[in-house]
């Protein structure tokens, strides 16, 4: 199920609870941030952009940190591909990132950007936090921790996703998610996000492994 979660209603009262991470509320703080799917024309058996949510969220991120508003489907494809290239001949590989090497390589390396930091055994109110201040957050997850409906096989075992919204009031966060065709504000209540959040090492995709909740946070334009 790739397309936009925010206007499904459930039939019946009592099911309400299933889908109690799914709201229609508009969050009390939130950034303008360009969206980009890493498969931006649905090519997702292409291995690059399969495999390229990390890439997506660190061109969505420093795009917003430029002050761009929109990023080009053309162009963001073509640069999914091209880091991904980068990555597996100076790396060995390209399908997961941790969160600091996500940062290290990936935004700074090879983006050219240091506008952040990295933060380590986070909560959700650290995340929320970073929103309020003006930031925008990247979140590493374990998509199975959110499952269906929002992922209809269940959801990537590693996972990124770019946070910047919060409503204090309903405890929503607004995010998008670069593994969806349109995974453009989508909403998830603290909790739910909070046991989504963990993070996983650099790699072919393999690994078992999975580590302390972390988050890049990348600093608001000056």
């Amino acid at each position: 199920m790739r397309g936009s979660i925010g206007f499904w209603i459930p039939a019946f009262a009592g099911m309400t609870c299933l889908f109690s991470f799914l709201f229609f509320v508009l969050p009390a703080k939130a950034q303008t941030v360009p969206f980009l799917s890493q498969a931006p024309f649905g090519e997702w058996s292409e291995a690059r952009q399969g495999q390229g949510c990390e890439e997506a969220v660190s061109l969505m991120a420093v795009a917003w940190a430029k002050g761009q508003t929109e990023i080009d489907k053309q162009g963001g494809r073509a640069q999914i591909i091209a880091m991904s290239d980068w990555e597996k001949k100076k790396y060995g590989h390209f399908v997961d990132t941790s969160i600091q090497d996500t940062a290290d390589r990936l935004i700074k390396e090879y983006l050219g950007f240091s506008g952040y930091s990295v933060e380590k055994n986070i909560t959700v109110k650290n995340v929320a936090a970073q929103v309020f201040a003006g930031n925008v957050v990247i979140v590493p997850i374990d998509g199975r921790q959110i499952g269906r409906p929002y992922y209809a096989h269940g959801g990537p075992r590693h996972h990124v996703l770019i946070v910047f919204g919060y409503d204090r009031e309903t405890d929503i966060f607004t995010f998008h998610d670069p593994g969806k065709t349109k995974g453009f504000d989508r909403t998830i209540t603290g909790k739910v996000l909070q046991k989504a959040m963990r993070d996983y090492p650099s790699g072919n995709g393999r690994s078992r492994q999975s580590f302390a909740p972390s988050m890049i946070v990348i600093d608001k334009p000056e």
